[in-house]
């Protein structure tokens, strides 16, 4: 289990969820072959195609939720590209997200565009003297060197994600066949490779991507907002973002669960105090390995409410180049003893199945 995959999940049924509120997806996890693998199920759709049919439409509908446009005090209209802006375009592409929010005719986009900004950042910091928005720490992985810009790559794959992505990305093996470029988010500990270990080169060809979850888990970031601190250097406090017990590294948190939940359940379970408290036995960044649990009463609660394990991805440099300040999502570890036999294996994405 990577990231990427579980954040392109979530995209999925926030995106069903939006295209019909009244009858939000159902969904949950099961162990498949030694994998654990989502579930979805909603109304209509019993076979891939279906669901593939419900999902292309509702994406083309959010693409007014990636644009990034707003009008400075002056008149002047932007798009930004950059994560990295000043209070004031922050403010302006809210006020722009509110526009689409308070239109009945793209409400849904207005919604998730607002859910998008609060996820990148917010608050006034001092960067190099010029005032800029706290960023999350799950947007600022790429860096200024890497020549990514996040908000644009969330706006290309907007734009250029077809049926072909989704399914691949979706229902088969992933082969990493996509060399679009601007179509990474960074968040696939596959994207650690080096430019000196790569086949083609990145720079001009463009990496290689699963175009159809970096699309999905740009929707899936939404779930995860940012919280503006007191006593912040850089960074927001973010969502299901924790620190990692005697090392200078943070990690990615998120739940598998078992019971079938809807949308709006899940939604909370995702930032739930429980899954950031929760430590391995021995206090560090390596798997529970069945000697006891960290913290049994955490371990209990989230039992309790149908969670099977959570899953852990440290935020780590992405070069041993210290002048290099990109980061990436290293491969998931679990924080739990598994309360279904052991040998469960963490491993390339699980495909996603669809009815009962």
């Amino acid at each position: 289990m990577i990231s990427l995959a579980f954040l392109a999940f979530i995209g999925v049924l926030r995106t069903l969820s939006d295209a019909d509120p009244d009858n939000p997806p159902v969904s949950w996890w099961r162990c498949v072959a030694g994998r654990y693998e989502p579930v979805v199920r909603w109304h209509g759709t019993s076979s891939e195609d279906e669901l593939l049919d419900a999902l292309q439409p509702a994406l083309d509908t959010q693409r007014p939720s990636f644009a990034f446009e707003g009008t400075r005090p002056d008149g002047t209209r932007f798009c930004a590209t950059q994560a990295t802006m000043s209070p004031a375009d922050y403010a302006a592409l809210v006020a722009s997200a509110e526009d689409l929010a308070a239109s009945p005719g793209t409400a849904s986009a207005g919604r998730l565009a607002l859910d998008i900004l609060a996820s990148i950042g917010g608050g006034e910091i001092d960067r190099k003297g010029s005032a800029a928005i706290a960023l999350s720490r799950l947007v600022t992985l790429p860096s200024v060197a890497s020549h990514q810009e996040f908000l644009a790559t969330m706006t290309n794959l907007a734009r250029f994600t077809t049926r072909r992505h989704l399914a691949d990305s979706l229902f088969s093996p992933w082969a990493y066949r996509d060399r679009e470029k601007g179509a990474s988010l960074r968040l696939d500990p596959a994207t650690l490779a080096s430019h000196a270990m790569q086949f083609r080169s990145p720079s001009k060809e463009g990496a290689a991507a699963m175009v159809g979850a970096n699309r999905l888990a740009a929707v899936g970031l939404a779930s995860y907002p940012a919280f503006p601190t007191e006593h912040q250097s850089g960074h927001c406090a973010t969502s299901a973002v924790a620190p990692v017990p005697g090392e200078r590294l943070r990690a990615f948190r998120w739940p598998i669960w078992s019971r079938p939940s809807s949308w709006p359940t899940i939604r909370l379970l995702l930032t739930m105090d429980d899954i950031v408290s929760l430590q391995p036995p021995d206090g560090s960044s390596a798997p529970a390995k069945g000697a006891g649990p960290g913290r049994p009463e955490i371990i209990a609660r989230l039992r309790g409410r149908g969670i099977e394990q959570v899953m852990s991805s440290s935020i780590i440099r992405a070069s041993s180049n210290t002048s290099n300040n990109a980061y990436n999502l290293a491969p998931a570890l679990p924080l739990m003893p598994y309360a279904i036999p052991t040998t469960i294996a963490i491993a390339i994405p699980a495909a996603i199945s669809v009815g009962p």
